[in-house]
């Protein structure tokens, strides 16, 4: 359980921060 908590808290991670990226990469550009 604790296991597939930690994994979805990093997948989540993973997709904030590629939307971030893909957020200031539209702004810069």
């Amino acid at each position: 359980m604790e296991k597939s908590k930690k994994i979805d808290a990093i997948v989540k991670k993973d997709v904030c921060e590629d939307l971030f990226n893909s957020l200031s990469l539209k702004k810069s550009s």
